[in-house]
């Protein structure tokens, strides 16, 4: 077969990577294998050019005291609905220099968070999350490292989520779905986690009529067995998307 031919037929083909779980588990989103960037094809609005002049600006700000001081006080202001976009491009342009005070201090408010390989959080910043009582959806993925009994205190009080994902959490397991108050649920994600399904099963029974989407893909130690357990006559999911 000519090279020119080769290459035509090898466009696309699968590789290594397509059945490689740790690559999905180094980078836990749902496009983890594609580098290519969004093509805007329409002028982005004010708010979302202002949040990428911000992020990439940020680092230069923090360098100038008197200028921080006043930019501090503006983002204290800033509107919740803004605080996840520029948290994301925060995280696209300079996550090493997003330390765990700052993300704190300045988004953790509103109703919506995402954090995910972030590398400024610790422990104590995952703690801090139980204040946001409110919080109706959290991502927090791709923290490995971090104890099941931390997400299980910051999740005791989110008595409103209805989204939930902690896919990469590799130590999530029986007390954080203990700790885990919410009925309202709709999206809840634990791929790449250590739940059990004896612990998974009394939250599913509480959000059963809410439950649209479930993943739980490449836990250890799950079988078709222990999968048949979790599905108890009791336990019925009319929303849930196939």
């Amino acid at each position: 077969m000519s090279a020119r031919k080769r290459a035509r037929t090898d466009f696309a083909a699968p590789t290594e990577d397509d059945n490689n779980p740790s690559s999905a588990v180094g980078d836990p989103s749902s496009s983890a294998l594609s580098t290519r960037r969004p093509r805007y094809t329409s002028v982005p609005p004010l708010t979302v050019l202002c949040s990428r002049v911000f992020a990439n600006n940020y680092v230069a700000l923090r360098n100038r005291e008197k200028l921080w001081a006043r930019v501090s006080e503006l983002l204290r202001d800033m509107p919740d609905s803004l605080r996840p976009l520029l948290l994301a491009d925060l995280k696209r342009v300079c996550p090493t220099y997003l330390k765990s005070e700052f993300i704190v201090a300045y988004f953790f408010h509103g109703h919506t968070l995402t954090l995910s390989d972030l590398p400024g959080l610790t422990n104590q910043s995952i703690r801090s999350l139980d204040r946001m009582k409110d919080l109706r959806e959290l991502e927090l993925s791709g923290f490995g490292k971090v104890p099941d009994n931390i997400f299980a205190g910051a999740l005791r009080h989110m008595a409103k989520l209805r989204r939930l994902v902690l896919r990469g959490c590799s130590l999530v397991g029986p007390k954080t779905m203990g700790a885990i108050v919410s009925q309202e649920l709709r999206v809840l994600n634990l791929n790449y986690t250590t739940v059990t399904p004896s612990s998974l099963q009394p939250l599913l029974l509480a959000c059963s009529a809410n439950i649209e989407a479930l993943k739980l893909a490449s836990i250890p130690n799950w079988t078709d067995t222990t999968f048949r357990k979790l599905l108890t006559p009791n336990l019925s999911l009319p929303r849930l998307h196939t």
